[in-house]
């Protein structure tokens, strides 16, 4: 038997939740409170899931009073479907997180998975999540090359970027035309291009190029030269 604690501070809610439950004859709920009466709750019997209302500032520091010996697993309850919110709740030890607005008849097969060791969450909620990861995983694999450069290279980097030639850089930066060629041939290798319009772009997605800066640098060089040169 699967042992379910209640918490919310809407008896309505509770109820609803209460009764679609009850179909499930595997689960029992054992209790329900609100929020300010959680943590006595859990220590006086502690079940094997509490579903609790994340929405109420107090419920994640409640749940991080509980002893970890003793602790069930927490699934967040909740009306928002805001990543940030998801993010916390997750963060903060929810082993899942479930939208007020899931279908009744759900419940019982989410539950079922929480108290198999699963982390579940409803759907909507799941493909944020994992857009929020992929993003952040793309958006991690487009700054890494950038992260085996050196200051300096940064520096011309974005110059290069701009549409400067080496000439207009060594200008800005005081280096002499050699030492640029070599500094654009290392900036290239490192991060693994060709040439410098795909180092700009690489330059663009690591959000080197400050809106301001870029326009300023743009507008110095503009007229006085075509696209970016394919070379180094």
């Amino acid at each position: 038997m699967i042992r379910v604690a209640l918490v919310d501070n809407e008896p309505l809610i509770r109820s609803g939740i209460m009764h679609a439950l009850s179909v499930a004859e595997d689960i029992q709920v054992t209790t329900q409170s609100t929020v300010f009466d959680a943590l006595k709750m859990v220590q006086d019997d502690p079940p094997d899931i509490v579903l609790i209302d994340c929405s109420i500032a107090e419920a994640v520091e409640l749940c991080a009073g509980w002893e970890l010996s003793k602790r069930p697993r927490v699934c967040a309850l909740s009306s928002s479907s805001r990543e940030e919110d998801v993010s916390f709740a997750l963060a903060s030890g929810s082993v899942g997180y479930i939208l007020k607005n899931t279908a009744p008849e759900q419940l019982p097969l989410l539950v079922r998975s929480l108290s198999e060791g699963w982390t579940v969450t409803s759907p909507e909620v799941g493909h944020s999540v994992t857009a929020s990861f992929q993003h952040e995983y793309l958006r991690h694999a487009s700054t890494a090359p950038i992260d085996r450069l050196t200051d300096r290279e940064r520096a011309i980097l974005v110059l290069l970027a701009c549409g400067l030639s080496n000439g207009e850089i060594g200008t800005r930066t005081h280096l002499s035309l050699g030492t640029i060629k070599d500094h654009v041939r290392s900036i290239l290798s490192k991060l693994g291009v060709p040439n410098r319009l795909q180092a700009a772009v690489l330059a663009d997605r690591a959000g080197l190029m400050a809106p301001q800066l870029a326009t300023a640098l743009h507008t110095t060089a503009a007229g006085r030269r075509g696209p970016i040169a394919g070379g180094s």
